[in-house]
């Protein structure tokens, strides 16, 4: 299925409607106002995208489970990459006595 449009304002919606309106990388808030292309232009790094955590060219769905609101500007920056793991035993190197 095609990418654009209509597709992407109602994915859009239902991520921010999900996950709220905090980027998923930088996790500053998101302001609506710079989506507005006749003021801000369709390229402002602080506008709302549609983040896939498993990229469409990697195989990835457009299923809810697999996206997340973020600035233009963090997508961008992240490319065609996977998003790291989170680690699932403790590494010292991760987390230094005392962190928590």
């Amino acid at each position: 299925m095609s990418w654009g449009g209509r597709k992407v304002r109602d994915l859009a919606r239902l991520a921010v409607s999900v996950y709220g309106l905090r980027c998923t990388y930088c996790k500053e808030p998101i302001d609506l106002a710079y989506s507005n292309e006749q003021l801000y232009g369709h390229n402002h790094p602080k506008r709302l995208t549609v983040e896939h955590l498993l990229p469409r060219s990697q195989g990835g769905s457009d299923a809810i489970e697999n996206l997340r609101p973020c600035h233009l500007g963090c997508n961008s920056a992240r490319g065609a990459k996977r998003r790291p793991r989170r680690p699932t035993v403790y590494d010292p190197q991760l987390f230094p006595a005392g962190f928590f």
